[in-house]
């Protein structure tokens, strides 16, 4: 029995119904067996490129090969991400003789992406090795400037004394060789890819975890990353050879920005952006962000998160009439009280959570809109996104996204269901029901052709 017929999960008996018609409507193929453990970053923790920095949001390498595989994609033709993340799109196309097109709001995220998916050279790579010789030669006999001393004061809580000051060591030298631009990226991301682990944090839920750092010689396992990089592009990267951008701006700019860079439509698009689950993601990088100078201090991140998709409560955005997301947020909102009665707290961010989610709908409305302006005719979409839910109230965001997407040219292939997807402990001992409805999942869209006009 269909789990929005068999659970009643709205009130609104017109919302529960048009949700059961797109349950029903949409040709849905549970292949958890076969995805479910690609549409995370674990699998990517020993490839080489990809273990360089763990990017939680990511997905792995295996998973971009299978779709870029089904979509029949030529060699020559146009890969997209417009949330690129760490790259791992853009590298897998770029191997398959692809021409790559990439976007985020997170600098961090363009940085390493573009350094990925760089040309590499015989030369280049000498260079890296002697700056590897000099840095080991000098480290230790660098004398920490005034200057740097309370630059990142900011974040210094979250490392030890000792791990704290050799960062900022590193960071002097780093800075040191900016005039020497290919050594200095080189070392910045080498840099970027060792402070989490050097640090009592671990990115975890909605934001970082403490955790005691197990490195306690900076300088070496720096040193360390620094060399594993060069084994890296030796043995994977040398042969890039293809045209590859990741630009930094928001995916609802898609059509802006891939213009600048192609004449020429794309054939496919491959993407997960941030789900409707109120995590704020910018939280979970802040240490990266300022330790390499993308923002001055947390507040100072707010320039990145305003220009995010609406995932997190705390940014306004505009909002639409889209009926299901109005009436999912309504439902929301009438049972905020009978759990702030429930728990005997006012609870401030779930009173913010129905505008979010008409901001966040509005928002992948514009990015859905945008890649079918750039996408070829019979080019594919494949979009990788879990659902969510409040008070108990699901939000199905793979059902929407796919009603959605049929105002824009898209036929709707398929829904894959690659996993069940978790929510907190709190509401699963509430609504035991979420068992079994939430659920990842990759949506196949076809931009329609001659052969269906």
């Amino acid at each position: 029995m269909n789990v929005y017929k068999k659970y009643n999960i709205y009130d609104d008996k017109l919302l529960n119904e048009y949700i059961l018609n797109l349950e029903n409507k949409f040709n849905i193929v549970n292949e958890e067996k076969k995805y479910e453990k690609l549409v995370n970053f674990s699998k990517n923790e020993n490839e080489p490129c990809s273990k360089w920095f763990r990017y939680r949001e990511g997905f792995s390498n295996i998973l971009v090969q299978d779709l870029i595989d089904e979509s029949n994609i030529k060699e020559d033709e146009i890969l997209v991400d417009p949330f690129c993340g760490s790259g791992t799109t853009l590298l897998v196309g770029l191997k398959n003789k692809l021409n790559c097109f990439g976007m985020d709001v997170n600098p961090i995220s363009i940085y390493l992406t573009n350094f990925k998916c760089k040309t590499f050279n015989d030369n280049l790579v000498r260079e890296y090795k002697e700056g590897i010789k000099d840095f080991s030669k000098k480290v230790k006999n660098i004398t920490l400037l005034d200057e740097y001393r309370d630059k990142y004061s900011a974040i210094k809580k979250y490392f030890t004394e000792q791990n704290y000051r050799n960062l900022i060591i590193i960071k002097e030298y780093i800075d040191s060789i900016q005039n020497h631009k290919d050594l200095y990226e080189f070392f910045k991301i080498a840099y970027l890819c060792i402070i989490e682990k050097t640090s009592n944090r671990k990115r975890d839920g909605n934001g970082l975890k403490i955790v005691e750092a197990k490195i306690n010689d900076v300088f070496q396992f720096f040193i360390d990353t620094l060399k594993g990089i060069i084994q890296d592009i030796e043995v994977t990267l040398m042969t890039n050879k293809k045209r590859s951008l990741a630009v930094l701006d928001t995916a609802e700019n898609l059509k802006v920005e891939y213009t600048k860079v192609y004449s020429k439509k794309a054939k496919c698009i491959i993407f997960s952006p941030p789900y409707a689950n109120s995590f704020d993601y910018f939280e979970s990088y802040k240490l990266e962000i300022i330790l390499c100078d993308f923002a001055k201090d947390k507040k100072d991140i707010d320039q990145y998160r305003k220009k995010a998709i609406s995932s997190f409560v705390g940014i306004k955005k505009n909002t639409n009439d889209y009926m299901p997301i109005v009436k999912i947020a309504k439902e929301i909102e009438n049972k905020i009280e009978w759990k702030e009665n429930l728990t005997g707290k006012k609870d401030s961010r779930t009173r913010k959570v129905p505008n979010m989610l008409k901001g966040y709908f509005s928002d992948m409305e514009n990015v859905i809109s945008n890649c079918s302006e750039i996408l070829e005719k019979n080019g594919k979409v494949y979009i990788v996104v879990d659902q969510s839910s409040y008070i108990g109230k699901v939000v199905p965001t793979d059902l929407l996204l796919c009603d959605l997407a049929e105002k824009y040219d898209f036929e709707v292939e398929k829904i894959i269901i690659c996993r069940k997807a978790r929510t907190s402990s709190q509401q699963i001992k509430l609504f035991p029901y979420l068992n079994d409805v939430l659920r990842g999942s990759i949506l196949v869209l076809n931009k329609k052709g001659e052969k269906n006009e």
